[in-house]
Formats: structure tokens, sequence, C-alpha cells
């Protein structure tokens, strides 16, 4: 038995769409644009962690204490850093929150 073709109705071209919603698009924007800040400054501390890490691994250290420094890395490459007055930080080998 054949199968009946659907046939697809296009929008008669005059169509333009939803009309603009000016709210929404500035806030579309902004948030893009502060998107756009976080992925660069996530790509930026990846890279410090990486140099961290290394630096880490080179003094042949797993916890760095001085001046309100504490640095804790473990052998599954778990790096916690700490500054006087700051939450301790955790973070993974990528970096993605993810354990």
């Amino acid at each position: 038995m054949a199968r009946k073709s659907k046939t697809l109705t296009l929008p008669d071209e005059s169509f333009q769409g939803p009309p603009a919603i000016a709210e929404i698009e500035d806030l579309a924007e902004e948030y893009a644009a502060k998107r756009d800040e976080r992925m660069e400054a996530l790509t930026e501390e990846k890279k410090l962690k990486t140099r961290l890490v290394g630096m880490m691994e080179f003094h042949n250290l797993t916890e760095y204490n001085r001046d309100g420094i504490l640095i804790t890395f473990e052998i599954d490459k778990k790096l916690k850093v700490k500054i006087k007055g700051d939450s301790v930080s955790e973070d993974d080998e990528d970096g993605d929150g993810e354990e």
C-alpha cells in the first residue's frame, strides 16, 4: 500500500513573524553578553588551574599553607584553594564541576 505524501503549507510571504518585543530582545542580548563573559572567565580559570596544578606537581607538594593561602592537592587532581576570608573552592581535573 502506498503512503500518502504530506504537503506542507508555507506561510504567506508577507508574514513577518511575531511582533517585536523590545524588553525580550534587550534581555536576550544582555543575557547572551553575560553568558559570553562567564564562558571567557571560565576558560581563563581553567588555564590558571592547570598552571597551579602543574606548579604543585613541579614542587612535589600536596598542600601549601602560608599567609592565609591554603591549597590542598589530592592525587586524583582535585584542587582546593582557600584565601583568608574566602570560602573553599573545590575543583576537579577538568573544572567541569563533576566528580
